[in-house]
């Protein structure tokens, strides 16, 4: 699975890389709503920057948007930093964002193209 995912103690990181299933971020997602115990989650990484490609139609990116919708219910404060430098991940990455602004996510999401980048948002931000 070319999805890691683990706990930060304010945050969870997505680590991909190689080629990106709908399935596989469906799972990760599932797997984010399982909190550990005395963490209350502040943000999300999503590090792509090993990503070959996502293989996501429009209906696969409606679904994960959907399903993150869902989760903003549970946890409405979450920030969200989506990180790569390829082109094509960075347009399925948009193709994302329109999509969950248009169904009203209430996170803050944010795209950079280095992980340095996105945490000094996130510090910049204190959560």
């Amino acid at each position: 699975m070319p999805i890691v995912n683990y706990w930060e103690p304010k945050g969870y990181v997505f680590e991909c890389s190689g080629i990106v299933t709908c399935q596989e971020i469906l799972e990760s997602g599932d797997d984010f709503l399982q909190v550990p115990e005395g963490v209350t989650p502040k943000y999300q990484l999503i590090n792509c920057l090993k990503v070959d490609n996502f293989d996501l139609n429009e209906m696969d990116i409606v679904n994960i948007s959907a399903d993150d919708l869902a989760a903003s219910r549970k946890y409405p404060n979450i920030k969200v930093a989506m990180i790569s430098q390829k082109e094509h991940v960075m347009e399925k990455f948009m193709a994302y964002l329109k999509v969950s602004w248009a169904i009203n996510t209430s996170w803050e999401i944010r795209i950079f193209n280095s992980m340095e980048t996105a945490r000094d948002w996130l510090d910049y931000l204190k959560v």
